[in-house]
């Protein structure tokens, strides 16, 4: 298959970044054929686009980026949403205040349209949490009150894991769509939990996004390694995931390409697309 019958949106922790959040050369380079060949590329990530822009030195986007999850639209070309869900904060509220009280440990990132909230002090976030999330803000969850809310990110010491897992397994339905999260950074396996609007997955903005005119008539590739890519994989035309993946998405995938250490959507570019 021909670049310029494709559209291809990858992942970035642990799909299109290595486990020091760099994107390889390799990768930039594959990337940046791609795009000449006529094909179209975007990003599909958890990240806020303030956030992810920061990691994007030498990466070329030419289309629509799905952000947060799939809460929002972003074109990193233009600076701006084609659309973005927000959370109905009079159930949430109760939620979040009683957990931030039960769990004095809580690391709360609240993610509206423009910024990330810290709900708690600079010096006791997670170093390595605290270093993929800037640029945010510090302060309470009071602070935020009244302010449209896109996502939450949750994260508690391991040892209290369980605990706040099942506090927000037990939430009314309807409040919110809860994912577990996991990246591997620096040696390190570090365990989250993101609650989105209800009904709001990267899969929902790729269907969006795929009635565009942009996007007609091309087969859509998606490239993704964890639980939040799920649904994402399944709604794609043809689903890749990276060696690094969960088993869940490696179950979901078309092709197993190398691992994100290993530049695997320069792999995928230049050995998966034109086998298809």
């Amino acid at each position: 298959m021909k670049a310029s019958e494709t559209v291809l949106f990858s992942d970035l922790d642990g799909t299109l970044f290595d486990s020091h959040n760099v994107i390889s050369e390799d990768n930039l380079r594959a990337i940046s054929d791609y795009i000449d060949a006529g094909g179209l590329f975007a990003v599909a990530t958890g990240r806020a686009p303030q956030n992810a822009r920061t990691f994007f030195t030498g990466l070329r986007q030419n289309c629509p980026a799905i952000v947060m999850n799939g809460a929002g639209a972003w074109d990193f070309t233009k600076d701006g949403y084609l659309f973005c869900a927000h959370m109905d904060r009079s159930k949430l509220d109760p939620l979040l205040t009683r957990l931030l009280s039960e769990l004095p440990d809580l690391e709360l990132q609240v993610y509206t349209e423009g910024m990330i909230h810290y709900c708690m002090p600079e010096e006791r976030c997670h170093p390595i949490l605290l270093r993929l999330h800037r640029p945010c803000r510090f302060g309470t969850y009071a602070d935020t009150l009244g302010l449209p809310l896109v996502k939450c990110l949750l994260y508690v010491p391991p040892e209290h894991d369980a605990r706040l897992g099942a506090a927000l397994a037990e939430a009314a339905p309807g409040t919110y769509s809860l994912t577990p999260g996991q990246i591997h950074v620096e040696g390190q396996d570090i365990h989250f939990y993101e609650i989105m609007p209800e009904g709001v997955c990267k899969a929902v903005a790729l269907e969006r996004l795929r009635a565009l005119p942009l996007f007609q008539g091309r087969t859509i590739i998606a490239a993704g390694d964890n639980w939040n890519d799920l649904e994402f994989l399944r709604a794609a035309d043809v689903a890749v995931t990276p060696a690094n993946a969960v088993p869940e998405a490696k179950a979901l995938s078309r092709f197993t390409v190398p691992s994100n250490e290993d530049s695997a959507i320069a792999h995928l570019i230049r050995n998966v697309i034109p086998a298809l």
